[in-house]
């Protein structure tokens, strides 16, 4: 899934209500496993992060974001980051996997209600899902 700041990342079209229900809970499943990951790395991080602020005040010394930071084609690379910066990078993410999946997580509810309603066949179903929000289209089919 490709990230992008306001605009849609991701949009996916099935034939089917149990086609799109499956993706949104497959997605749902990849999310929930990346958030773990990203839950474990920031509580390792948060600790070795306040040590080195906390030192850093004692000596009185600049937090630098890394001993070497560069722009290499809209990419930022750092060698050797700051605890302080990775910190921030994987709350980001921790947040943006909170939004995606609540996001995920209404689809999911929108889908089964209107499959219960609609009944399986002869629908077209058209996912666009942005960082804070989706929208959910469905054509039926006559």
């Amino acid at each position: 899934m490709l990230l992008s700041r306001g605009r849609i990342v991701e949009l996916k079209e099935f034939s089917s209500f149990s086609d799109a229900i499956k993706y949104v809970e497959d997605q749902l499943n990849g999310l929930e496993r990346e958030a773990e990951l990203v839950a474990g790395m920031l509580e390792n991080i948060e600790e070795v992060s306040s040590s080195f602020e906390e030192l850093s005040k004692e000596l009185g010394g600049e937090t630098h974001e890394a001993f070497y930071k560069a722009t290499i084609d809209d990419i930022t690379l750092y060698i050797e980051p700051s605890p302080v910066v990775l910190e921030e990078v994987i709350k980001k993410r921790a947040q943006e996997l909170s939004s995606l999946i609540e996001i995920y997580r209404k689809i999911g509810e929108v889908l089964k209600k209107a499959s219960q309603a609609l009944g399986d066949g002869d629908v077209t179903i058209t996912l666009a899902i942005e960082p804070n929000e989706a929208k959910v289209f469905m054509r039926l089919k006559r």
